[in-house]
Order: C-alpha cells, then sequence, then structure tokens
C-alpha cells in the first residue's frame, strides 16, 4: 500500500489515504484467503484446536464441524468471486453480483475484525490485524473499480 497523503485539517480530521494496484491487492487476499481456508480445513481435522477458533465459544464436535463447515464454503465462495473479478477464471455471474459480494464481504470482515477485538482468546484477537488487512485489501478493490465506473462517465 503507498500511502498518497496524510492531512490534518482545522477540524483535527485527519484523511489518510492509499492506493494499490487491483491486481496486487487481488493476488495479496487470495493468498491470505487460502491460509484461512487451509487453516479452518485443519480446525475440521483436529490438527488445529477448535478451543483458539470463533472466540472459544463452541462446545460440542457438531457445533465446531458446521461452523468450520460454513466458514470454508465462504471462504471459498470469496476465492471464486476474486478469481471472477480478476478475470482468472470465466464469470458465472453478473459484475453486479460480484460486486455485491466483495462489498457484503467487506462489511463482514469489518464487523469480523470487532468480533476478533472482543474474543475471550488471545489467538483469536491477533487474527484481528489480518481480518481488518483483508478489509482494506476488499476497500482498494472496490474503490479502484468504483474509480474506474466513474471516469468512465460523462
Amino acid at each position: 500500500m503507498l500511502l498518497e497523503r496524510v492531512e490534518v485539517s482545522n477540524f483535527c480530521r485527519i484523511n489518510i489515504s492509499f492506493t494499490m494496484k487491483p491486481k496486487t491487492a487481488t493476488r495479496i487476499l487470495l493468498s491470505i484467503l487460502i491460509s484461512f481456508t487451509v487453516f479452518h480445513i485443519g480446525v475440521l481435522l483436529k490438527v488445529v484446536p477448535a478451543k483458539i477458533v470463533w472466540g472459544g465459544r463452541l462446545v460440542s464436535e457438531s457445533e465446531i464441524y458446521l461452523f468450520e463447515s460454513v466458514s470454508i464454503v465462504m471462504l471459498l465462495y470469496l476465492i471464486f468471486i476474486l478469481l471472477m473479478k480478476a478475470s482468472v477464471i470465466r464469470p458465472i455471474f453478473s459484475p453486479k453480483v460480484i460486486s455485491i459480494s466483495l462489498w457484503a464481504f467487506l462489511i463482514l470482515f469489518i464487523l469480523n475484525t470487532i468480533g476478533n477485538l472482543l474474543s475471550k482468546t488471545i489467538t483469536e484477537q491477533s487474527f484481528a490485524l489480518l481480518t481488518l488487512v483483508i478489509a482494506l485489501l476488499l476497500w482498494a478493490i472496490l474503490k479502484n473499480h468504483n474509480h474506474k465506473k466513474a471516469d468512465n462517465q460523462p
């Protein structure tokens, strides 16, 4: 991420903006998401202790399988959405569906960051930084797309 400017106005408002090429943001994001997917598969296979995920709140094996399975499906969906957005694979969804999905995941990762910060486990709390980075990368991808749209309009 390149820092463009940090500006403090008379009202003590700080304006921080950064630029990153969408291709770079997508590559970094895909690497993180694939790592997360492997991590969650590790929880399902009991290689990673389940007590360090979901804020340490899951108690039964069926809860662990359900929540981890949902996590894996959501991560795989986001990975495929990003691959379609980057034209790595042929899109099966419209650009509008892809954009809405990315916005939904941006909101989800912002909420996930807050949830991680409030978690009972230090491991989960440490993931807050990573989920914040994911949200920023999604923002970089979405922001760039929106600027392109604005530039093309009369």
